[in-house]
């Protein structure tokens, strides 16, 4: 589970309300991964979730907020992609508006 600790994370100074602590621990989430992967070890990004029922189970401080899971394992030899996420795409235009 990587968390954000709200009485630890940056607030903007011009918008009230912003803070960046999903963002850093998105970051921190994404470089375990690859570095999991590196090591030939598996993992997904899981964020379908009750982050107040997380915390509970856990214990968590009040402060503490679960972002996401990262469960991680050895792939097996007759694992592959779910075809319908990994094969399919939007069209750019769909995705990216230009101004």
């Amino acid at each position: 589970m990587v968390c954000a600790d709200k009485t630890k994370v940056w607030r903007s100074p011009s918008e009230r309300g912003y803070d960046i602590g999903e963002m850093d621990a998105s970051i921190v989430c994404t470089h375990m991964m690859l570095e999991a992967w590196e090591l030939g070890i598996g993992s997904a990004w899981v964020r379908g979730f009750d982050s107040q029922q997380m915390a509970k189970a856990f214990d968590l401080p009040e402060q503490v907020q679960p972002i996401c899971l990262l469960p991680i394992g050895y792939p097996s030899d007759k694992s592959v992609p779910y075809e319908e996420w990994h094969s399919t795409f939007r069209p750019l235009s769909e995705t990216v508006e230009e101004r």
